[in-house]
């Protein structure tokens, strides 16, 4: 198994990925940024091309299919030749907790993450870090992406600052989603605050949302844990 390449000391939100029998970290960066004679041009949107590969996905080898594998299964990206930053949220640019999931429905890449409001004006302690909605960008080959919107669905999904909360100000708070692809249905576990807070304060649950599709999505339950102050979930199957 290849090591994944190595990542800056100052990184957040980190998930591993398996890609072809090849772990992958992922991790928002923090770090030291590269010369500008090694990047590729930037995009209209926001993104970086770091080159191309000969096709976003590849058909299931005959082992693979035999095995009930969904066809086309994805190339693995090649994360060391890809650029820094990878991606940068055209709303707020504050792309946080990253989750990438290929999605067989949409034969794509998702990059789920939290939409921090970093750029929001007039901000008062920590209140742009809350009142965040769960975004997503799509990749057909893992090097450029682009903004697809934020997730839909109930229970304040869609529009977090709509909701009432129990925060000094209207809103509730969607952080650090995970996700996993089982029986033609995807499973999203994300951190719900209770309210807007311009302090690290509010409780902290994890909520479970299904769909179809990984865009439009459903309230299933919310998780029973021994504490109401938990963040940042990853499920493992």
């Amino acid at each position: 198994m290849r090591t994944p390449p190595s990542l800056p000391v100052k990184s957040f939100g980190p998930f591993l990925t398996l890609l072809s029998l090849t772990i992958r970290l992922w991790a928002q960066d923090y770090g030291p940024v590269p010369k500008a004679a090694d990047l590729p041009a930037a995009t209209n949107d926001g993104n970086r091309a770091a080159g191309t590969q000969s096709a976003p996905f590849q058909a299931a080898s005959p082992a693979q299919a035999a095995a009930g594998a969904l066809q086309p299964i994805p190339v693995p990206i090649n994360i060391a030749r890809s650029a820094a930053p990878l991606f940068d949220d055209p709303v707020f640019h504050g792309a946080s907790d990253p989750f990438v999931i290929w999605n067989p429905v949409k034969k794509a890449w998702f990059m789920y993450y939290t939409q921090r409001r970093a750029t929001m004006p007039g901000p008062t302690g920590v209140d742009w870090v809350h009142g965040t909605a769960i975004a997503i960008a799509t990749s057909e080959d893992g090097f450029t992406w682009k903004y697809l919107g934020t997730c839909q669905g109930d229970h304040d999904l869609s529009e977090p600052l709509k909701a009432a909360g129990k925060g000094p100000e209207p809103g509730v708070t969607w952080w650090a989603p995970c996700f996993l692809y089982r029986n033609n249905s995807f499973d999203m576990w994300v951190v719900l605050v209770d309210g807007v807070y311009p302090s690290w304060t509010g409780n902290r649950n994890i909520v479970h949302f299904t769909s179809n599709d990984g865009i439009t999505w459903k309230y299933a339950d919310t998780c029973k844990l021994s504490s109401d102050r938990v963040i940042d979930p990853t499920v493992y199957r």
